[in-house]
C-alpha cells in the first residue's frame, strides 16, 4: 500500500507480510524532506486494527476528526490520520521507534514524519486497510 504525499516527494510504503487470527505482521518504508526510514517486523493486533477502522470510517464520512493506528509493541508504531480543516485538508503523521543494542548500551532511533495528502485518496485507504483486516480474522 502506498500513501503519497501532495508533494509527491513524501510518502509511507506498507508491506504486509504475514496474517494470523491475532493480527497483522508488516515492514514500513517512509520518505519525507530528505528523512527516510524502513523498519520491519512491526505488529498489529487485529482489535486494534478494527478499532482504527471503524475512526478511519467516521473520518472518511464525516471529514472530521482523525483515526490512529498504534503497534502492539510500545512506541513502535504510531500512524495518525486527521482531518486538519473545515475544508477538508488531510495530515498523515508516522512515527517509528526501534531500539537497538550495541554490547550492554540500548540505541533508540526514532523518527517521526508528517504530511499532507489528497483527500480524494481517503476512500481508497480505507477500503486497503478493510481488506487487510479481512485477510487477518
Amino acid at each position: 500500500m502506498l500513501i503519497q504525499g501532495e508533494d509527491r516527494l513524501s510518502f509511507i510504503k506498507i508491506h504486509f507480510d504475514k496474517e494470523d487470527s491475532m493480527g497483522v505482521r508488516f515492514s514500513i518504508e517512509t520518505q519525507s524532506k530528505g528523512f527516510s526510514a524502513t523498519l520491519g517486523g512491526i505488529y498489529i493486533l487485529t482489535d486494534d486494527l478494527s478499532d482504527f477502522l471503524i475512526s478511519f470510517r467516521n473520518l472518511e464520512n464525516k471529514r472530521s476528526g482523525e483515526a490512529s493506528l498504534k503497534s502492539a509493541s510500545p512506541k513502535e508504531l504510531d500512524f495518525t490520520i486527521r482531518i486538519i480543516d473545515r475544508r477538508g485538508h488531510c495530515m498523515v503523521s508516522l512515527k517509528l521507534n526501534d531500539l537497538g543494542y550495541y554490547e550492554d548500551e540500548e540505541i533508540p532511533c526514532k523518527l517521526e514524519v508528517c504530511f499532507g495528502i489528497d483527500p480524494t485518496t481517503l476512500l481508497s485507504l480505507l477500503v486497503n486497510f478493510e481488506n487487510i483486516y479481512l485477510a487477518a480474522k
